[in-house]
């Protein structure tokens, strides 16, 4: 998709909101450092917390300036308050200082606010509109049905070969250890057993070394494309057809023998959720396209350098 800017979009169900241009990291890391309060009841917006230089703060005006933290960073601040508001009053005594050199009409900070005021105002709008995108029940179970590939996943079962670095190494009783050149050997045969007819669930059952698969007749689990799982092992284990086994894939320790045993649907009800998440940032991106492609920008070959 063209014309895609770099924002974040909420999920379902949370509100749009707004985090500033500058980050104070220094702050942030000392939040970290410090050991949290003692939990209790919220206080009022009226509450004062604190005073500074001897004008009261009250607990709305601290809470509103957490709320233009990042997530993690607003987690930090309020779990430590009395260091919050410390490192609060001292941001304003930098800004008033900044304010009394008239820092913000002299360059490059001219500039740099500039462009942070453009970055606030171009997020809010993008939050505004975010805020007014619609998605009916009726889209999503479109949106499911033109998608039915997408929210399936493949079953496939495994037959584990274990290899040990040290072969030579004393076996705990009842264990018998390979090197990896036996590991791989048995395992390649093991696949062309599979592939001549052989029964993949006696296999498992004689030879794998998964135990938890393994009381399962080799069932483990299902693999789809938007996994977080290696790419390597996705695209290899995806490309099968049912019924087909993949050569062996060696991981740490082992080698993976894996079967495409059957396609699994998503039940509606587990993926409507992210399905309402997609669409509305499938249509944010969509305004974003169109809002860039009604700019009319013509960008002009830079002149050669040193003309």
């Amino acid at each position: 998709m063209t014309g895609m800017l770099p924002w974040e979009f909420p999920a379902h169900g949370e509100s749009p909101d707004m985090k500033p241009f500058f980050i104070l990291f220094l702050f942030a890391s000392l939040l970290c450092a410090q050991a949290p309060l003692a939990p209790g009841a919220e206080p009022t917006p009226e509450t004062v917390v604190a005073t500074i230089e001897g004008k009261p703060l009250t607990y709305g005006e601290i809470h509103a300036y957490i709320s233009t933290l990042s997530e993690a960073q607003a987690h930090a601040a309020m779990a430590n308050l009395d260091t919050t508001i410390r490192q609060y009053a001292l941001l304003m005594r930098l800004n008033k200082m900044g304010e009394e050199k008239k820092l913000d009409q002299v360059q490059p900070y001219v500039d740099i606010l500039r462009a942070g005021r453009m970055q606030v105002l171009a997020q809010a709008a993008i939050s505004e509109q975010y805020k007014t995108i619609i998605v009916l029940p009726e889209d999503q179970e479109k949106y499911y049905k033109e998608h039915a590939a997408q929210y399936s996943k493949l079953k496939v079962k495994t037959i584990y070969i274990s290899f040990a670095s040290n072969a030579a190494a004393a076996p705990a009783a009842g264990k018998n250890y390979r090197s990896e050149e036996q590991a791989s050997k048995l395992a390649s045969e093991l696949v062309a057993k599979i592939r001549t007819g052989a029964d993949f669930t006696a296999l498992v059952k004689q030879y794998s070394d998964d135990e938890e698969s393994k009381k399962n007749n080799g069932d483990w689990g299902t693999v789809g494309a938007s996994d977080n799982l290696p790419n390597d092992f996705k695209q290899t284990v995806l490309a099968l057809k049912i019924g087909e086994v993949t050569d062996p894939m060696r991981r740490s320790g082992g080698f993976y023998i894996f079967k495409a045993d059957s396609m699994v649907e998503q039940p509606y009800a587990e993926v409507k959720d992210s399905i309402f998440n997609q669409l509305r940032e499938l249509r944010m991106h969509e305004w974003i396209d169109k809002l860039q492609n009604s700019l009319g920008v013509q960008v002009k070959p830079a002149a050669p350098v040193g003309n």
